[in-house]
This record gives C-alpha cells, sequence and structure tokens, in this order.
C-alpha cells in the first residue's frame, strides 16, 4: 500500500517553526524506516493545468480540476 501524505509546504511561511521541525522529524524517521519513496511539491490550485486524453481529442483546462477548498493531488 503506498499513500499520499500531505504536509504544509515550506515556501510560503504558512507553517510555524514548531511544525516544521515535526514535518522533518517525520520525514527523517519515514527514510530512516525505509518507507521514503518519492518527494514532491505540486503548485497551488489556481495554477493548475488540468489534461485530458481520454476522449478523440485531447482537452487542456487551465485551472483546478474541481472548486474546491481541499487541495486534490494525483500522480
Amino acid at each position: 500500500m503506498q499513500l499520499l501524505i500531505s504536509v504544509i509546504d515550506d515556501q510560503t511561511g504558512t507553517a510555524s517553526s514548531e511544525e516544521m521541525v515535526a514535518i522533518d522529524v517525520f520525514n527523517e524517521r519515514l527514510q530512516a524506516d525505509g518507507h521514503w519513496i518519492f518527494a514532491g511539491g505540486i503548485t497551488a490550485p489556481n495554477e493548475a493545468i488540468v489534461i485530458d486524453n481520454r476522449g478523440r481529442d485531447t482537452v487542456v483546462n487551465e485551472g483546478p480540476m474541481h472548486e474546491s477548498q481541499e487541495y486534490v493531488s494525483g500522480f
């Protein structure tokens, strides 16, 4: 089983210093225990681009797929 864990980013200054320390400790523990697979940032929803290649023609839409207060991510 693989899980996506979303944490506060370190670029916008939205996390407190205590939260950043806790995130670092958590990440280091995942790595030490051999559970770390991938880490990467995603952009804000207002900068998203949705590419739908299910039909005959590829459809490209700027902006988030859904209007939502939550972030939605996929791989």
